[in-house]
């Protein structure tokens, strides 16, 4: 088991009460307002997270503003990369800001990719047969009427089924057919 060996500065701070002064704005706050680093006095920054967060934003912002070509290039690389990736984190936040209970992962969507034979849900289209070469994920129950986010009210849609079911219910959708 290892065992952090408390630095001769840290254990000086902790006997002060647990606070510190930020460089920064001058306010004094609890160490817990500050980001860990070991080599620092009292095992923290120099100055609070907010002030570092404040610097480290306008440093992005000025980066992107002189190299945005670059930056969206390779945003764009790590997409196309990613594609997998990319489209679950999407999913992910979509239903969380829905407030949305449950999740899945990539296997559990490989396997109900399988289940389905890769095909879509409403239309039985392959997804080598898409134009896109995929089929999406589509909320059988959607979010917007209360659904999950669990596989089991996920199928696969192609994307022109997914598009014209919108907020339909798997039943309204195939009613309306």
């Amino acid at each position: 088991m290892l065992f952090r060996i408390p630095l001769p500065n840290q254990a000086k701070c902790e006997e002060q009460g647990k606070t510190k002064t930020c460089t920064k704005c001058g306010k004094t706050k609890p160490l817990t307002e500050f980001h860990k680093r070991m080599s620092r006095k009292c095992g923290v920054q120099s100055r609070c997270k907010v002030c570092r967060n404040a610097v480290n934003a306008k440093y992005s912002a000025k980066y992107y503003a002189e190299n945005s070509e670059k930056v969206l290039a390779s945003q764009a690389k790590y997409k196309k990369d990613n594609l997998d990736k990319y489209r679950a984190y999407n999913q992910r936040y979509r239903a969380s800001k829905l407030n949305a209970p449950g999740d899945f992962t990539a296997a559990d969507w490989k396997a109900k990719l399988e289940y389905y034979g890769y095909r879509c849900r409403y239309c039985g289209i392959h997804k080598s047969e898409t134009s896109e070469g995929w089929l999406e994920a589509d909320h059988a129950i959607p979010l917007s009427q209360g659904g999950t986010n669990f596989i089991s009210n996920i199928v696969p849609a192609c994307k022109s089924c997914n598009c014209s079911k919108g907020t339909k219910t798997f039943t309204e959708y195939l009613d309306g057919q």
